[in-house]
């Protein structure tokens, strides 16, 4: 217990010692071991030390399904991970509830950004006869790595599949990014709309569906109203506020939107339309310079820009 108040204090020193004290005080009782283990692992790096004291407990403690859950997150972290899917076999035996083993490494590939990895294994997982809940899950996970992975059409096969089952945000969510991505804005607006009778208020939704006005140039005032909401919901998103700052922009609020748009322009630079609304108020507020330079970023970032033409033609006109 003391050792996990000074983890809360963040006072690493004291917690180790007192993990360490007390698997020496009861080096036969596996919480105390496993405990360790996890310092050892997730708060210093000490793998070697920590393998042991995981080993260990698994010794002291083989019935208990949550040594096998640790222990195969270590192990899939030391990239063992065939050792890792058969530790968590052994705690779907243990534990009939859990997730089905390949599920969850392909939720740690996924959690390490290696999503290539993760579609392979939420592959593998399908395979496996899963229930009705859990193949509905495997779905929407796949779906989203796919979709990190840009491979459209399956990632819509999966979130499709899913919808069938049961209509809630986030799939419906997923299909629209996936509808703007290919250029079905009609049915992407469809989508983020319903998303936000599904979940009112959410703010992915209308900043997605706020910059998808911007981009097309109507609805300029519902675009404002559904950029204030999602910058409201999460301050400081720097994407968030690049759609705020181009809605104002769509809005005629130029001065606004230059205020809001120069500080994300520093944390989002290889986005083409921050540089665009940003070069255009600047221009029209005779910093040309400036804004020459950013308007000029914008068809170096996207050559196929849907604006070029009116792009290009500024360009010529203030140089």
């Amino acid at each position: 217990m003391r050792a996990e108040q000074a983890m809360r204090s963040r006072n690493l020193r004291a917690a180790e010692a007192d993990y360490r004290r007390a698997a020496d005080l009861a080096p036969k009782l596996y919480v105390t071991q496993l405990n360790h283990a996890r310092f050892l692992d997730l708060a210093k790096g000490d793998v070697a030390a920590a393998r042991a004291r995981y080993e260990t407990a698994a010794k002291l403690a083989p019935q208990r399904p949550e040594v096998w859950r640790h222990y195969a997150a270590f192990q899939f972290r030391q990239g063992q991970h065939d050792e890792a899917l058969a530790s968590l076999r052994k705690l779907k035996a243990l534990d009939p509830t859990a997730s089905l083993p390949e599920r969850r490494v392909a939720e740690l590939s996924a959690a390490a950004g290696r999503y290539t990895q993760a579609r392979d294994w939420f592959i593998r997982a399908k395979a496996q006869n899963p229930s009705d809940a859990e193949m509905q899950a495997i779905r929407l996970a796949l779906g989203d790595t796919l979709l990190r992975l840009k491979r459209y059409p399956e990632a819509r096969a999966e979130i499709q599949a899913a919808l069938k089952v049961q209509e809630t945000a986030p799939p419906v969510f997923a299909l629209a990014t996936i509808d703007e991505a290919e250029g079905r804005l009609d049915a992407a607006e469809r989508g983020y709309r319903r998303t936000l009778e599904l979940m009112p208020g959410n703010p992915l939704a209308a900043n997605n569906l706020a910059m998808l006005f911007v981009r097309a140039g109507r609805n300029s005032r519902e675009a404002l109203g559904l950029a204030d909401q999602a910058r409201r919901a999460i301050p400081g998103n720097a994407i968030v506020e690049g759609t705020w700052g181009c809605a104002l922009s769509a809005n005629g609020r130029g001065k606004e939107a230059l205020e809001a748009l120069k500080p994300v322009v520093q944390a989002t630079p290889k986005d083409p339309w921050v540089h665009y609304c940003l070069g255009k108020e600047l221009v029209a507020e005779r910093q040309v310079k400036d804004g020459l330079a950013h308007l000029q970023q914008t068809l170096q970032l996207d050559a196929a820009f849907p604006r070029r033409e009116e792009v290009t033609r500024l360009i010529q006109k203030v140089r």
